[in-house]
């Protein structure tokens, strides 16, 4: 019988011989005769629990830098309209929040201002009208008093260095009435 010349290699015998091969070198410690054998723990790894950590660290910085003890404290007083500030002063250009309440009549609407001499009142638009050669700005969206006679919110300032006056106006179109005043500084 003649010999027969050697095939093809099957594809499928490559595969598992290219499989073996990688396989058995995995398996197959190296050979590390000249270096010393390994001791001690091994290198730290960050842990999810630093992470959790570091994440708390920053929300407690960021509670404790915007002040995070809630709104100011103010009497309810549901004939007298009123408000309290968390502070009446900012640094220009910060971005400190500032924290209002306001007491006043149940189901009346109402405003805070910065700086306004006037109010100008449109079907679409509340504008505080500064003096001239001076600035302002709404500083809170128009607010009802719910039956508690008290409203929250907070706002930031975004106006140049120098003393202002906040107000709080009674909003009932097409007018807004002035009903209390602070003074408000801001920094440079």
């Amino acid at each position: 019988m003649p010999d027969r010349e050697p095939s093809a290699p099957d594809p499928y015998e490559h595969a598992f011989d290219a499989a073996q091969q990688r396989r058995l070198a995995r398996e197959t410690p190296l050979s590390h005769a000249d270096e010393p054998p390994l001791t001690g723990k091994p290198p730290p790894r960050l842990s999810w629990k630093w992470l959790v950590a570091a994440l708390g660290l920053a929300l407690l910085i960021g509670v404790v830098r915007q002040g995070g003890s809630g709104p100011p404290k103010l009497a309810t007083d549901c004939a007298h309209p009123a408000f309290a500030l968390s502070t009446h002063s900012v640094k220009a250009r910060s971005t400190t929040v500032v924290r209002w309440s306001a007491t006043g009549a149940a189901g009346q609407r109402f405003f805070l201002a910065i700086g306004a001499q006037r109010i100008d009142v449109t079907p679409t638009r509340v504008t505080a009208v500064p003096a001239p050669g001076r600035h302002s700005q709404v500083a809170s969206s128009i607010h009802r008093w719910g039956k508690s006679c008290v409203a929250h919110g907070d706002f930031g300032v975004a106006l140049p260095a120098g003393s202002y006056g906040i107000s709080l106006y009674l909003f009932s179109p097409p007018a807004a009435r002035n009903a209390a005043d602070q003074p408000f500084v801001v920094r440079p």
